[in-house]
């Protein structure tokens, strides 16, 4: 059965090496891109948003989310999801789509999350202000964190595509052309980039990634253009 997994934890805590390793651990398993890829990726910014923007964001997170678990992937949603009602959306989603849905807690202690943002700051690379790491732990301490429950099933009808090939080409094909969607999230990919997700793939293959990668940035651009 396919899974929507979505993590919860401070910045920092370790979030995306899990969703990396998590992912890469099975063939038919995604890591969707996270909320500071599209900030940086559409709005060419870090940090909160406005409201309209965070708006797009959800709704490009979400389609991104529902064209891969309507391929048959397994997903991985790894944002901070500290708030109940943001990680009881992505339950939701998960019961929609007839997914089973499951929370990882990183319960990575404050000081050290804050340890490892300063040596990202260090290595000039993404880091979270400080003070935005510390307010986060006083409001969500990890010993409150809640159990999140998706809604029954039976209240929300299972999205089932009208095709799920499950054969191993298919995944391999869907995977290849996520991998090269979220490389293009963080920066335009050369023809190596694109060689490295698709050398093990025949012809056929590698034209059916280029088809997919075009439908997965198609469906993000019309998502973005909905919320305006």
């Amino acid at each position: 059965m396919t899974e929507l997994v979505i993590t919860r934890g401070y910045p920092g805590s370790g979030k995306t090496t899990y969703a990396r390793q998590w992912a890469s651990a099975e063939p038919c398993r995604a890591k969707a891109p996270s909320r500071d890829d599209l900030r940086a990726a559409v709005f060419e910014m870090e940090g909160q948003a406005s409201t309209d923007q965070e708006r797009a964001i959800t709704a490009a997170q979400t389609a991104a989310v529902r064209a891969l678990v309507g391929r048959g992937l397994s997903v991985i949603v790894d944002d901070t999801n500290l708030r109940a009602r943001h990680a009881r959306l992505w339950a939701d989603v998960a019961a929609e789509l007839g997914a089973q849905f499951r929370v990882v807690d990183i319960k990575t202690p404050v000081d050290q999350c804050l340890a490892r943002n300063e040596y990202r700051r260090r290595l000039g690379g993404r880091c979270t202000d400080p003070a935005a790491i510390r307010d986060m732990a006083e409001r969500f301490p990890i010993e409150q964190w809640p159990e999140i429950e998706p809604a029954p099933a039976s209240n929300i009808g299972p999205c089932v595509p009208r095709t799920v090939r499950r054969d191993c080409s298919m995944r391999e094909t869907d995977r290849a052309a996520w991998d090269i969607v979220s490389e293009m999230l963080r920066k335009m990919p050369d023809q190596s980039t694109i060689d490295r997700h698709t050398k093990h793939l025949s012809d056929d293959q590698i034209q059916e990634v280029s088809e997919k990668v075009s439908d997965y940035l198609e469906s993000l651009k019309e998502h973005l253009h909905q919320i305006g």
